[in-house]
């Protein structure tokens, strides 16, 4: 959430700066080709010089190699982000879904369904649940035969 809430403000300020420029800055002759700034082609008005074209490419090569980067960059957050989920759920997988504590070697109980529930939970589950306490706590597969 927080990543969101962040991508929105950046969004806000980009859009801040862009009206910004439009009233102050932009020239309003020149405000119909503001939506590609860079293009020689958008300004009839400049006479075309080598100087002017070079620094017009620059900007144009500046500009692919930041929206470059920006994509390598969004590829490697989701990519963190997808290992971050994976350990979540080995993690979530290596503990008790009744206390959430993490299973030490031989102190859990495996039914044949095959959900994993420690010991304690278990027994406690036994004892305080007469009815169900046969039945895994998470399918409620029988366990135990005749209880």
């Amino acid at each position: 959430m927080e990543d969101i809430d962040l991508f929105i403000k950046r969004l806000q300020e980009e859009q801040e700066v862009k009206d910004f420029l439009e009233r102050n800055i932009y020239p309003k002759s020149l405000s119909k080709y503001s939506a590609n700034p860079y293009k020689i082609e958008k300004f009839p008005e400049l006479k075309e010089s080598k100087a002017l074209r070079y620094n017009i490419d620059s900007i144009d090569t500046i500009d692919t190699t930041l929206q470059n980067t920006f994509k390598k960059l969004n590829l490697v957050e989701n990519e963190i982000k997808i290992l971050i989920q994976r350990e979540n759920i080995e993690n979530i997988e290596n503990c008790c879904p009744i206390c959430l504590e993490q299973f030490k070697p031989t102190s859990y109980f495996m039914p044949d369904c095959g959900h994993k529930i420690c010991l304690h939970c278990f027994t406690r589950n036994m004892i305080n649940n007469k009815s169900t306490g046969g039945f895994c706590c998470l399918c409620r597969e029988k366990i135990i035969p005749n209880v």
